[in-house]
């Protein structure tokens, strides 16, 4: 796996790509993280809550989103075999299937904000 970071685009204030690579060849990316400077009210408003982004963390004026990709690279497909795969890629086509299918929701399970503190909860008496 390798990461890319990127800079300010449109909304996102920043992210990160964590690529999928296979013997020392970068096919595509598995997740992206993205955080936006705004409020989980401000992202409905603009219509994100309809995108393909799961928001991760919402609070202190910043939102987090991860998505995946929709689509396996295009080198990974063959109109000519039955199934529509080449089967030249079909060992990265099912590591890329098990990690984004299986192993980025456990992930983004586990994801929390840099200086993130729970609020305390109180039992009323």
């Amino acid at each position: 796996m390798v990461i890319k970071r990127s800079g300010r685009s449109g909304d996102e204030a920043y992210g990160v790509q964590f690529l999928f690579k296979y013997r020392g060849k970068v096919y595509t990316d598995i997740f992206t993280v993205s955080m936006y400077r705004m409020t989980r009210k401000q992202w409905r408003d603009k219509g994100y809550e309809d995108s393909p982004s799961i928001v991760l963390y919402a609070g202190n004026g910043r939102l987090f989103a991860y998505y995946t990709p929709e689509e396996p690279p295009a080198e990974f497909f063959d109109n000519k075999s039955k199934d529509g795969f080449n089967k030249k890629y079909a060992k990265q086509l099912n590591l890329l299937r098990r990690m984004i299918n299986d192993d980025v929701p456990k992930i983004a399970k586990t994801f929390k904000p840099a200086n993130y503190k729970p609020r305390k909860i109180v039992k009323a008496r």
